[in-house]
């Protein structure tokens, strides 16, 4: 006779195990540079983070009060994290990563790709919800599916009923930043405990006319005060640790955790050619994905770090060393093939197919102009324009993809043009595996 197999809710044998003894509690940490930071003066924050504990990255966030210190005017913050021009983790001294043009990366790459309904609300609160006008907390509907349109300046300061987006000047307000990196943003709990240094995060603030739009040509203009790391810190009993300690000596005598990290390249396109080939300097040993954007010169009424154009993209594939990836060239064309680039960039993100994933291109946001809007207008439609090639082999695995360093293989993007297209810069973003290793002495490495 066959055996019956009971179902789970008759099966009283599965239980789950005992869990560690822990406690868990939110602490705030300082700056060690100071309360203040100008966008046209001292803007570098050093915030160092050391607890005799665990921290939950995935858990902690960065807060700070932003204050409109443009001459009689509002100003309008860009989508993602704007004020953050580059964030870079040391411990010890030691660079463990360093992600140059970062509000470009959120701003311009991972929000509209992976941003959905939720991610909205978010910039609702962080003030940037000019970039999608509303009266309501959302993206406004129009007769063209997927448009999305931008705020006027002159709708008067946020408050909590209007929901404008706008700063009026002198005002100020809480914002808060998810940051995003191997470390900080990492599913495996970070051991404070066994590192000596512990970890430093360095803040480096954009210009105002980067990070803000204004109604008139007047330099938009901010300060950053109040600014404090609110992290989710975990106590285990103190056995644990000596079983982690164990286990660290076990294996070598290092801690191994995984994680994504970024590194940002930028390179000129030039104005009379159909075809460009930009370098891309990375020596890491896998790269899982490369993401770019198009953007022109800044200017003070245009939404500079989402904003993006199509250049005149026709088709595009990297070569690393003698072969191209991928071996046949993507196409592209900004009225009659959107959907290539689209997927293509989907795949980058592992989510080709998702239904459960979002993100805020449509067909009348996506691939809608040559190139930037330099006009901040209220109704505009939001420019957005990010691409990517995926290079992963293996779908939820560590240590895969292209390896560039081994034998120092040059990387190149190849791109085609329709036609001529306007001088912009392009912002390259290569995405990687990286290990840190967590030493016996307490110091911390990484590898990548």
């Amino acid at each position: 006779m066959a055996e019956v197999a009971a179902p789970t809710s008759l099966n009283y044998s599965n239980q789950l195990p005992l869990g560690i003894e822990n406690k868990s509690h939110r602490r705030l940490f300082f700056p060690s540079t100071g309360d203040k930071y100008e966008s046209d003066g001292a803007n570098i924050c050093r915030i160092d983070i050391n607890y005799d504990g665990m921290l939950d990255t995935s858990q902690s966030y960065l807060l700070m009060k932003i204050k409109n210190n443009a001459t009689g005017q509002n100003i309008a913050l860009d989508m993602g994290q704007p004020v953050i021009s580059r964030l870079k983790i040391e411990s010890g001294g030691v660079v463990l990563e360093d992600i140059q043009n970062y509000n470009q990366l959120i701003g311009g790459i991972l929000v509209p790709s992976q941003g959905g309904k939720g991610t909205l609300h978010h910039e609702g609160f962080n003030l940037g919800l000019s970039n999608f006008i509303a009266n309501e907390q959302g993206i406004k509907d129009s007769s063209v599916s997927g448009v999305l349109q931008r705020g006027a300046l002159a709708g008067g300061a946020q408050t909590e009923s209007n929901g404008s987006g706008v700063i009026a000047n002198n005002n100020e307000y809480t914002i808060c930043y998810k940051l995003v990196s191997g470390l900080l943003d990492n599913d495996k709990y970070l051991p404070l405990v066994l590192m000596n240094a512990g970890l430093t995060i360095q803040i480096e603030f954009a210009t105002g006319i980067e990070a803000a739009v204004a109604a008139t040509d007047v330099p938009s203009k901010y300060s950053i005060s109040g600014i404090r790391y609110v992290a989710h810190l975990i106590d285990l009993e103190r056995n644990f640790y000596d079983r982690m300690r164990a286990v660290q000596q076990a294996s070598g005598g290092n801690l191994t955790i995984a994680g994504t990290s970024f590194r940002s390249f930028t390179a000129n396109i030039d104005a009379v050619a159909t075809e460009n080939t930009l370098n891309i300097p990375a020596r890491v040993r896998s790269i899982k994905s490369v993401f770019w954007k198009f953007s022109i010169a800044p200017s003070n009424r245009a939404f500079n770090i989402s904003n993006g154009g199509h250049a005149h993209l026709q088709s595009y594939q990297l070569k690393i060393g003698a072969t191209n990836y991928p071996p046949t060239a993507i196409n592209v064309n900004p009225v009659t093939n959107k959907v290539e680039p689209y997927l293509e960039l989907q795949k980058a993100f592992g989510k080709l197919g998702s239904t459960i994933h979002s993100d805020m291109l449509g067909s009348g946001s996506y691939l809608i102009a040559e190139t930037a809007s330099t006009n901040s207008v209220g109704g505009q439609k939001v420019q957005l324009a990010p691409f990517g090639i995926d290079l992963e082999a293996f779908r939820h695995q560590i240590e895969n993809g292209i390896d560039t360093s081994s034998r120092a293989l040059p990387m190149s993007l190849n791109l085609t043009h329709s036609q001529a297209p306007t001088a912009a810069t392009a912002h390259i973003f290569v995405m990687f595996d990286a290990m840190f290793y967590i030493l016996m002495d307490g110091s911390v490495s990484v590898s990548s």
